[in-house]
């Protein structure tokens, strides 16, 4: 396995890749869904089963991911709340810490009973915080 050589196909031109950057930066960002997105981030700050919260940098990821899944999977040059909330688990779920207790407390013999328990407080901070409309 190590000291293998590793074959990499080429999928994209770094001149693709530029110009899907700039595509979207063309996607609109409303001032209440930026709102949302910073208190998203807030609230896992705040949530009592998280040690260590969001940082700054993680609403700015989430501004971008939001931009391509709003472009991307939805063909829209603007983003919703429902762009946000899809993309939330993926762009969150490895910056929290949970708390040692809430991890001990999910314990079961399921495989992935961490991953689960991490959803969990994910999808309770999406629903702690208001949608705007």
């Amino acid at each position: 396995m190590y000291g293998e050589e590793v074959r990499v196909r080429k999928v994209l031109a770094k001149n693709e890749v530029l110009k899907m950057r700039d595509a979207l930066s063309n996607v609109r960002v409303e001032e209440p869904v930026m709102k949302y997105i910073v208190s998203l981030v807030r609230a896992t700050r705040e949530a009592t089963q998280v040690l260590l919260g969001a940082s700054t940098r993680a609403a700015v990821h989430l501004f971008y991911a939001s931009r391509a899944h709003a472009a991307v999977s939805e063909g829209r040059n603007y983003v919703i709340p429902d762009d946000v909330q899809e993309v939330f688990p993926d762009v969150i779920n490895h910056r929290l810490i949970l708390r040692p207790e809430v991890i001990i407390g999910s314990y079961s013999r399921e495989p992935l009973w961490t991953y689960n328990t991490l959803m969990k407080v994910v999808r309770g901070v999406i629903e702690s915080v208001p949608i705007p409309r």
